[in-house]
């Protein structure tokens, strides 16, 4: 009597994932393609945006040295030597519009990272864990079938946090 109770009671369990599993459709083969081209963007925007971030890693760096050596010329002038003083003039405009110009590139960047957030949010919801027809894949180009059985396991969006504070202004 217990095992025929237990069995019925597993059975139930059954049919109501059964049920919930149903309640969801698979994808269409139009949202399956749009899936599989979101995969793809976020895999090279990714890897890209990685890359970006890295130089404008090494870039800051160098803004970051070459602030500390104008402020140290600043703290330290050559006394009675005009060329000297307007060749560090010329080379603080310089400075100041290399780090703007960073700055904007900075900026560019992090817009860049918030539209592919917004775009792996949107797999996320829409694609991600969706069940979908096998012949609605296999109709699909080989790249958008490889991008939606690779998925996004491995790729590492990059993210910042939109409470971190704003890029230095480096000023001599």
């Amino acid at each position: 009597m217990t095992t025929r109770w237990m069995m019925g009671l597993a059975a139930s369990g059954l049919m109501g994932l059964n049920v919930a599993m149903a309640d969801s459709e698979p994808l269409s083969r139009e949202s399956l393609a749009r899936c599989a081209s979101q995969v793809q963007t976020l895999r090279d925007e990714s890897t890209r945006l990685t890359r970006e971030s890295t130089a404008l890693d090494r870039r800051r760096e160098g803004i970051e040295e070459r602030s500390a050596q104008l402020r140290l010329e600043k703290d330290n002038p050559v006394q009675d030597d005009l060329e000297a003083g307007l060749d560090f003039r010329q080379r603080q405009i310089e400075h100041k519009a290399q780090t703007v110009a960073f700055n904007a590139d900075i900026q560019t960047l992090r817009d860049q990272i918030t539209a592919l957030n917004a775009l792996k949010f949107d797999y996320e919801q829409r694609c991600a864990k969706h069940a979908y027809r096998r012949a609605d894949l296999e109709s699909l180009s080989s790249e958008d079938q490889s991008a939606m059985r690779e998925g996004l396991g491995d790729v590492k969006v990059p993210y910042i946090d939109p409470a971190s504070t704003p890029p230095p202004q480096s000023q001599p």
